[in-house]
């Protein structure tokens, strides 16, 4: 927001870093700057809109003293000298009776030079009177004048009172760069030589073009740990967010390591058949025929593999040979009333009998059959049809159709915060919006190595009420399992923790 003052009252001050203007003028330019939040709005840049007053006799105009002040500061290579011989300058200039430049340190105001050349290091009545001066000015972010004109807006007390020192006029006006406040110009004066309006003009015009140069000397003049600080934190409004945001986060770190909350162990796991069942293979030999595949469904008894019965059939043509051998040989032996042939045949007759029962069982399972109803979940033979395959080799796994049970693979770092009983819910992968309720029924004593890490496998089944149609034997998702109580700050930093640990331990043993 623009605001424009008419002479002799207060009058806001120019922040920009524009070139300076040849003359004063009665409307003057300027463009606020954020320091505090006392003052929120901006003030927005307006154009010249009439001439300057002319300077008084024997006075340089605007553009003659710039060039002078120009010439008495630069020569100067640090802050201090700067300073002094900025003000003795100006002050030659407008035949001021003191000009004081002071510079922000934090939220107050400190004088940095004078064009009496009076010694700073002593704090004189005078010069806190100034300082006041200064900070309301840097305050309000505005030029300030006293005696002020018949509206008066703005707090000039500071002002007021080095006023009454110099029964005369004051003049105070702010430096700034890129809308931030750095610091500000006091004159005084018993008698004014120029129009009032005239040397706000030129000390705007001065604050704009030197207020950069001072920054970078008063930055250069610091010791390096202050060089380091961000320029935000010397603002009164960042520091009071800063302080804040640091308390919050102080009473988080408080509240998150002692208040205890409820946390759960999270872990993947996969979806298997509650029972399940092999088909193996009774005797060694060759595949026949495959009747099903995985995934469809079984009744119990049903036929759905067959294997080939030729070598089987041989074996048995062979052994009734023998047989009926045995049987003519202990014919022989009782007619001729050899009791000990007659003993050793009908011992191999007996034999052979057994042989003949074996064989006859074999044949009888070389049709395989589905022990349970239920669905195939694993064993696809149509490709091996023909091949051989060896005595007691499982071919295919056999599970209820909609009766599944969960196995969590739990890290061997939880496994002691589980105990049985304790419930949960799983997110499927297949189905990560619905969330199925189980509880946990075993706990597996060993762990095992699952996928490069230790691990104890967990059964849990689904609680009733929790839908199984669409559940599928291995399916993967991830189990959140409830685990009481406890500072959550300890946890979070618990693997990070034991990772540390683990390490110190490798190097030190």
């Amino acid at each position: 927001m623009s605001q424009s003052v008419e002479r002799g009252t207060q009058t806001p001050f120019k922040g920009t870093s524009a070139a300076p203007s040849s003359a004063p003028v009665d409307t003057i330019e300027v463009r606020s700057v954020r320091r505090s939040p006392s003052a929120e709005a901006p003030v927005s840049s307006r154009p010249q809109t009439s001439p300057s007053p002319p300077a008084g006799p024997g006075l340089p105009t605007g553009s003659q003293a710039l060039l002078r002040l120009q010439a008495n500061t630069l020569i100067h290579a640090d802050f201090e000298s700067a300073a002094v011989g900025f003000c003795a300058e100006l002050a030659a200039i407008v035949r001021a009776d003191r000009v004081a430049l002071g510079w922000l340190e934090g939220s107050t105001c400190e004088v940095q030079g004078l064009s009496t050349g009076t010694a700073l290091e002593v704090e004189t009545p005078v010069l806190k009177l100034i300082c006041a001066a200064m900070e309301e000015c840097t305050d309000q972010r505005a030029v300030l004048v006293v005696p002020q004109g018949g509206d008066q807006r703005r707090i000039v007390r500071a002002q007021a009172q080095l006023q009454k020192l110099s029964h005369g006029t004051v003049i105070t006006v702010p430096m700034a760069v890129n809308e931030q406040v750095l610091g500000a110009i006091t004159l005084e004066f018993e008698t004014v030589a120029m129009e009032t309006a005239a040397v706000i003009a030129l000390c705007e015009d001065a604050s704009a073009l030197f207020s950069s140069f001072f920054m970078v000397l008063r930055r250069d003049s610091l010791p390096w740990w202050r060089r380091l600080r961000p320029a935000a934190q010397a603002r009164d409004s960042w520091s009071k967010r800063f302080k804040w945001a640091l308390a919050a986060a102080a009473i988080a770190l408080i509240v998150l390591s002692v208040v205890p909350m409820p946390f759960s162990i999270g872990a993947p796991a996969r979806i298997e058949g509650l029972t399940q069942r092999s088909v193996v293979t009774p005797t060694a030999g060759f595949l026949k025929s495959v009747a099903v595949r995985p995934g469809d469904t079984v009744k119990a008894g049903q036929v759905i593999a067959e294997m080939l019965d030729r070598d089987l059939q041989i074996d048995r043509n062979k052994i009734n040979a023998e047989l009926a051998q045995h049987e003519s040989a202990y014919s022989s032996a009782m007619a001729k009333a050899d009791r000990a042939a007659m003993m050793v045949s009908q011992a191999k007759l007996a034999e052979a009998r057994a042989q003949i029962e074996l064989i006859d069982q074999q044949l009888s399972r070389v049709q395989l059959t589905a022990p349970i109803d239920g669905q195939i979940i694993q064993g696809d033979l149509t490709q091996m049809v023909g091949s051989p395959v060896e005595k007691g080799q499982t071919l295919m796994l056999i599970a209820p159709a909609n009766q599944h049970r969960v196995i969590v693979e739990v890290d061997e770092r939880d496994i002691l915060s589980l105990k049985m009983g304790q419930r949960g819910s799983l997110a499927l992968s297949a189905m990560p919006w619905d969330r199925l309720a189980i509880e946990v029924v075993r706990i597996t004593p060993m762990a095992s190595q699952i996928e490069d890490r230790n691990a104890f496998e967990v059964e849990a089944r689904l609680l009733e009420g929790e839908a199984t149609t669409d559940l599928r034997h291995g399916q993967r998702g991830v189990v959140s399992l409830e685990a009481g109580t406890a500072a959550p700050l300890p946890l979070w930093s618990r693997r990070l923790i034991e990772h540390a640990q683990r390490l110190w331990w490798r190097w030190v043993y």
